[in-house]
């Protein structure tokens, strides 16, 4: 704290051009002023609830321990094109894969209420991984503590996935990469179009904050890149499926 960081702030649409912005930040490890301007507005929305002391036995329908459900896990089984979890404050040890797609306009919505801590324990490889589900939101969430599982894995993982979109995000202390659009876990994977990645801050990884492997059309703005000892963001283009 105090000390003044040098991040790579980053306004970037691939295929459009790109501008930077590298003025100085007040950062560290309690970085947590995003901007919540731009958070989902998910109030016509069916709303779902998570909490650490929830159960998935419940309906999920209310923020009481006896109506939210207990893992972010059990609402990516659930929920459906237009649905909202809102995870209530705590820390969730997960690995998260998603049932379903949500649709164009109708989004599934994971957005985090207070100091939310997706945590891998040191021990778990990818937070999210979506294969083929498109129209999903990541909002507002501090994701930590997965390791580098080598190969092409990254903290969140997104294969053959349109329309993703990571905000208000600090991703921090992970290994390889903290985003992955399309780095090949298999010979078919390919990236997805259309992500849009704004308002994160990535720091303290071990290897790239972004990679777009494959895909078009992304949207990359407003995001704090410092200490990634890979790259802040790459675009490279795997061999592979055309």
């Amino acid at each position: 704290m105090g000390n003044k960081v040098p991040p790579l702030v980053l306004v970037m649409s691939l295929g459009l051009g790109c501008s930077f912005d590298t003025s100085g930040v007040e950062g560290g490890a309690d970085a947590r002023q995003v901007d919540a301007s731009a958070r989902t507005d998910a109030a016509a929305r069916p709303v779902y609830f998570v909490r650490v002391d929830g159960d998935d036995a419940n309906s999920g329908m209310t923020n009481t321990p006896e109506g939210a459900w207990r893992t972010i896990q059990h609402a990516a089984d659930t929920l459906v094109a237009g649905d909202t979890v809102k995870v209530q404050p705590g820390t969730y040890i997960e690995d998260v894969t998603p049932t379903n797609s949500g649709t164009r306009g109708n989004p599934i919505t994971y957005l985090a209420e207070g100091a939310v801590i997706w945590d891998g324990n040191q021990t778990g490889v990818i937070a999210f991984f979506a294969d083929t589900k498109s129209d999903i939101v990541i909002d507002g969430f501090e994701v930590t503590g997965f390791p580098d599982a080598s190969g092409n894995h990254a903290t969140m993982m997104f294969c053959d996935c349109d329309r993703i979109t990571i905000r208000n995000c600090i991703m921090h202390d992970t290994g390889r990469d903290a985003l992955n659009f399309g780095g090949r876990l298999s010979s078919t994977c390919n990236g997805g179009d259309g992500a849009l990645v704004e308002n994160n801050i990535f720091y303290n990884l071990l290897d790239d904050g972004i990679t777009f492997a494959q895909g078009t059309d992304h949207t990359v703005r407003n995001n704090t890149f410092f200490n990634c000892l890979g790259r802040d963001m790459e675009s490279a283009r795997l061999q592979g499926p055309s």
